[in-house]
């Protein structure tokens, strides 16, 4: 029997996945707004004079933004009292279409480096699918018993 038979099963865990879509100056903005939100429910003045402070988008550096994003994703739990997706992504896009240039001067930094990252990899991802197809094509010029063994 030969064991040169082709699989046409999807393989799951792809050994070169795609390279993570970048985020835009949007997405910045609303995952700080939500990590500003997130410490002010928690009812700490300390926090609260920081979050006012942070609200001043003209002076927020980079490091405050990367501060308050979500290190990892975590699980999704509904709590009581607290606000949902609907409504914080209005007030978030409200909050945003009331931004000057200015404000958001430092999201359009973010998303920035983001792009040139994703562009990066981008290529590089590429680069290595050409030269995986031209090992491919390699293969497949070879004479069927070269690449087929008889069991």
């Amino acid at each position: 029997m030969s064991s040169c038979g082709r699989s046409t099963k999807i393989e799951k865990g792809d050994d070169d996945p795609k390279p993570k879509r970048f985020r835009t100056a949007y997405n910045y903005f609303f995952m700080y707004e939500r990590g500003v939100f997130m410490e002010e429910s928690q009812a700490n003045d300390e926090v609260t004079s920081i979050t006012a402070r942070l609200r001043n988008y003209t002076e927020l550096t980079t490091d405050d933004v990367k501060r308050l994003m979500p290190k990892e994703k975590r699980r999704h739990v509904k709590t009581k009292g607290m606000v949902g997706l609907k409504e914080s992504t209005a007030q978030a896009s409200r909050n945003w279409g009331n931004l000057s240039p200015e404000e958001k001067h430092v999201f359009n930094i973010l998303a920035r480096e983001d792009l040139e990252r994703w562009q990066k990899e981008t290529k590089a991802y590429k680069e290595r699918a050409l030269a995986k197809e031209g090992t491919n094509d390699e293969k497949e010029m070879m004479p069927l018993s070269t690449v087929c063994s008889e069991s």
